[in-house]
């Protein structure tokens, strides 16, 4: 295979429809975390969810998923993602060089609104 020939993908941003193609539970001694990989239409994205994330994370699929009048578990919701599309939103966030991803639709702050900290 040429170096010459590698092809790099579109920038991932934006609003995207996905699938759970697989997730794991990781145990270490901050707590753990689980390991998911989301299958997108041109690549598999892998995101960990931490301990902290947990109700954020099952309660916003949940949502997507219609499943609201229901008590559920992150495996629970995730087991229901692997057969759904859920919308998962990307931003790279430049001043902390990393990649922010969001299970909801994020609202846009105007300058006006913007509060210096």
């Amino acid at each position: 295979m040429s170096l010459l020939n590698t092809k790099v993908l579109p920038t991932l941003t934006g609003m995207r429809e996905a699938r759970v193609k697989s997730f794991k539970e990781e145990n270490n001694d901050k707590g753990g975390y689980v390991r998911v990989t989301l299958q997108l239409s041109d690549r598999e994205y892998p995101y960990c969810i931490f301990p902290k994330q947990v109700e954020y994370v099952t309660s916003a699929i949940r949502n997507q998923l219609g499943l609201n009048d229901q008590e559920v578990t992150l495996a629970d919701v995730l087991d229901a993602a692997k057969d759904t599309d859920i919308k998962v939103w990307f931003a790279y966030n430049t001043d902390f060089n990393r990649m922010n991803v969001a299970f909801h639709e994020p609202r846009i702050i105007e300058d006006e609104e913007a509060v210096e900290l």
